[in-house]
């Protein structure tokens, strides 16, 4: 059997390794495919390890589809259709949920949609947005991308919802009669998540209570219907201790005579700032009158994908606690599952908010506790997922601190009298077949049974479909219009509550200011929270890059910085040529743009130009397509139907350096990072490559971004060789630059795994 495993990241594969592994060992073919959107920022090894232990298993990026007149009028009404969930009298106390959609809307749709809630038509309008999907048309890059792997069976990941692809993926894989499944990845995502638009053939869940969330909120028939509980926790039930406590508490600084709390951090959607309600409970926990409690050693584990709160925080006030580990860990390798597993099977006593942590810390039979804090009212009982741990007696609830700390003190002084409780709720949430039957044989042998019965017959297009499309047209084109208006609106000046940074400064104070950080170099730079993880854990990006920056520019050289982002390489770049030389920075982003002028300003260069523009082959207006998920991500090429655009200035460097200088003789090294549109940019440079005799450029070389924006990885080479360039790159083992052939770059760098490496191309030979 040949699967196709589509999953919005790779950090899913947490969820899924070991029914992947079970169902390689049995001889399956499996590709596994991951939205490019977020994949380079979730990546990480374990996909390369499994290709290389596995020759059954290969990888590829799922591309979203090429827009069409079409795109934007149908991921609108999906948009619509997934809020209209939340206006169900079910979700009256969720506020926060159904703000999360509603900010896909516009304003106006938004009062249509209050309107009809109010006359109670909502149930007409979510079918009549249903029929009108389903007559649109399929993208044809799907249904050739689905061929072109033809597998047996279409598996998706976690619930596809309107801000992906994915529906598309599973469209397209009904039509051409090949089986499709939805795999539940967690417990809430039922819930809190969008809503099953399109039916698979089947949908995988863990319990009976997943089963009637799927039947009442999202329409699955029960028949399609499968139950293998959470077979990520398999794990759990089967870990032992590789140390002992007081080794494992010796290695965190704590303890080892005290009783051991563990704060199990949350999401940044559950609880954004929860660093600032710790430092509360903290305070609150040593001043406690319970003397059980209050000298306890204290862990908190950030979320890993809500670390950057925590980045410059310590614990140097309160004795016996530590932030471990210090900048977060996602358990996907050996050492790091096992750290993980120490510190639940070491704690006395679990602490969080509202996360999957909670069960895990109840599959290892540890008491959990929570308090309704005012932070997290409208994601604890403001979400109906969570109500689950509470009434199953899993969780022990809190009003306030102080019965929160009675409740732990209790535990500590007579024991745990709700053992049998938890474990019941455990066998029934996470191992319903049995706690000694493993969930991912269950899994894997559904899948495998599935495979046998009947293939669906490939759906025919009604002609009436036509005639549907048809009188549909124009609605798509007002969508289209509509959407450049709005989001062309949305980019202007700096969106709030986004930046930490300067709180006195004038452009910035209406941002959630938190503070400032000083960077590697030396630098103070105002952060973005959505692409600064890397600075705030490491207070910088690439070490090797800063080292061969370091190396190479001099006093008085001429800089372009191609992709300026937030500043990092262009304030390290005015330090080092100091105020003789000149620094040109192009950043086409107006957001980005006004945090790097406040960076230039913060740090009081002069000897820096700043350009909010994009560098490309030709000058004029062009689309610049904006990441939702990581602002560093923004790409000129719009192969993943993205919907958030901007239209900015470009312009060619060769056009650029004649207004300068003339012929380009001045400029001595172009840093280039612009997500696949370096073919462009060199295209629009030959003259200055050819004509200056020192120039070095260090660029990364991403050749399915390239191809992305229509450009040829191998053409691209070629320029540098033709004018008489070196290429080199980075050997990681021997810490050293090596001369590279643009043969060995485009058969280690492929469109099939998507790997991206930084080439340095200079006249000069360095090594």
């Amino acid at each position: 059997m040949k699967i196709l495993f589509v999953m919005r990241h790779q950090a899913y594969m947490r969820n899924y390794e070991l029914v992947i592994k079970k169902l390689l060992d049995r001889g399956h073919t499996i590709e596994l495919s991951f939205l490019p959107l977020t994949n380079k920022v979730f990546k990480n090894d374990m996909v390369d390890a499994l290709i290389e232990q596995y020759p059954n298993c290969s990888y590829s990026e799922c591309n979203a589809p090429r827009p069409t007149v079409w795109t934007q009028f149908e991921y609108s009404i999906r948009r619509i259709v997934d809020y209209c969930r939340y206006l169900h009298p079910r979700y009256a106390n969720a506020p926060k949920l159904r703000h999360r959609y509603k900010k896909h809307l516009s304003g106006f749709t938004h009062k249509m949609l209050c309107i009809c809630k109010k006359f109670g038509l909502i149930p007409v309008i979510e079918r009549l947005l249903r029929g009108i999907q389903s007559v649109l048309p399929l993208h044809d890059d799907c249904l050739d991308h689905i061929r072109a792997i033809n597998p047996d069976m279409v598996l998706v990941t976690p619930l596809p919802d309107s801000s992906n692809h994915m529906l598309d993926i599973l469209q397209s894989a009904r039509r051409l009669g090949i089986k499709t499944g939805v795999c539940v990845a967690s417990w809430d995502n039922l819930t809190n998540k969008g809503y099953i638009q399109i039916q698979p053939d089947f949908v995988i869940i863990w319990n009976e209570i997943q089963k009637q969330e799927a039947i009442g909120l999202h329409g699955i028939p029960e028949d399609r219907i499968y139950l293998t509980g959470a077979q990520l926790f398999d794990q759990w039930f089967e870990y032992k201790p590789t140390i002992t406590r007081e080794q494992f508490m010796a290695q965190a600084g704590l303890d080892p005579n005290s009783p051991l709390i563990l704060y199990v951090c949350s999401s940044v959607f559950i609880a954004k700032e929860e660093c600032r309600f710790v430092l509360h409970w903290m305070e609150n926990l040593r001043e406690s009158s319970h003397k059980a409690i209050y000298k306890a050693a204290v862990m908190v584990r950030p979320h890993p994908a809500n670390v950057n709160q925590w980045m410059s925080v310590d614990f140097d006030g309160f004795e016996n606690a530590v932030i471990w580990p210090r900048f977060g860990a996602v358990p996907m390798q050996d050492d790091s599952k096992m750290d993980y597993f120490h510190s639940l099977y070491f704690a006395d006593l679990i602490v969080g908010a509202n996360t999957s942590a909670f069960l895990e810390g109840g599959i290892l039979g540890k008491p959990v506790f929570t308090v309704l804090a005012p932070d997290f009212k409208e994601t604890q009982y403001g979400t109906l997922h969570f109500p689950y741990l509470v009434d199953g007696g899993l969780l022990t609830v809190a009003e306030t601190l102080e019965e929160h700390f009675s409740q732990m003190a209790d535990v500590l002084k007579n024991g745990d009298q709700d053992a049998q409780k938890r474990r019941k709720f455990i066998d029934s949430f996470i191992r319903p077949h049995g706690r000694d039957t493993s969930c991912t044989d269950i899994f894997v042998n559904l899948v495998e049974d599935l495979n046998t019965r009947q293939i669906p017959v490939p759906s025919k297009i009604p002609f009436t479909h036509y005639i549907m499309r048809a009188l549909l047209i124009p609605f798509a084109f007002l969508s289209k219009l509509s959407s450049m208006h709005i989001h062309g609106k949305k980019t202007k000046g700096i969106p709030p509550k986004q930046v930490i940074g300067h709180e006195h400064d004038p452009e910035l104070k209406k941002l959630n200011s938190a503070g400032v950080i000083t960077v590697k170099h030396g630098h103070t730079m105002v952060l973005d929270m959505k692409d600064s993880l890397d600075l705030l854990r490491n207070k910088m990006y690439k070490p090797a890059a800063d080292r061969f920056v370091k190396s190479i520019i001099k006093q008085g050289d001429v800089i372009l910085d191609i992709g300026a982002n937030i500043g990092y390489y262009t304030l390290l770049f005015a330090k080092l040529v100091g105020k003789k030389g000149k620094v040109y920075a192009f950043e086409p982003d107006p957001y980005n743009f006004s945090i790097l002028s406040h960076n230039i300003r913060l740090n009081g260069y002069t000897n820096v130009v700043l350009l909010n523009k994009a560098v490309s082959d030709e000058n004029g207006k062009i689309s610049l397509y904006l990441s939702e998920d990581n602002f560093g991500d923004h790409r000129i090429s719009n192969t993943e139907g993205r919907t958030h655009s901007v239209e900015v200035e470009a312009i060619r460097i060769d056009d650029f350096i004649k207004q300068q200088n003339g012929a380009g003789a001045g400029v001595n090294f172009i840093k280039m990072d612009i997500q696949g549109a370096e073919g462009k940019a060199i295209a629009g440079m030959r003259e200055l490559l050819s004509y200056s005799k020192h120039v070095t450029v260090f660029m990364e070389f991403w050749p399915s971004g390239l191809k992305a924006c229509d450009s040829d990885p191998r053409a691209l080479l070629d320029v540098f060789i033709k004018a008489g360039f070196h290429l080199y790159s980075r050997d990681k083992e021997a810490h050293q630059l090596v001369s590279v052939t643009p043969d060995e770059l485009l058969k280690k760098y492929t469109f099939e795994n998507n790997k991206f490496t930084n080439v340095i191309a200079s006249k000069a030979k360095l090594a």
